[in-house]
């Protein structure tokens, strides 16, 4: 996911447009489409792409401040990290991961 949205596509949208906008505006909302579950509830769905959203668009700043993109796949691989040991082993979020 960082390899193509903060790396792949955030880089070739940021040569072609001045206008961040677009070549950030870009990656986030199709990120956070992608992360969209039909056997959920709307409320569900729009409180998870909210927080996927956010989550991406600090990603994405990360990305911009320091010039690197492994900084986003360690902070991506701490929140996967802290969902799957810490959240989805519970019996109520099993769906959670």
């Amino acid at each position: 996911e960082e390899a193509l949205f903060r790396g792949y596509l955030l880089r070739g949208l940021a040569n072609r447009f001045n206008n961040p906008l677009i070549w950030a505006g870009l990656p986030l909302l199709l990120f956070s489409a992608l992360h969209w579950s039909a056997s959920s509830t709307l409320a569900i769905n729009a409180c998870v792409l909210v927080s996927i959203a956010s989550f991406a668009l600090v990603l994405t700043l990360l990305v911009y401040a320091t010039g690197n993109l492994g900084v986003a796949f360690g902070a991506h691989l701490g929140n996967n990290l802290t969902g799957f040991l810490l959240i989805s082993h519970q019996e109520s979020y099993n769906s959670f991961a």
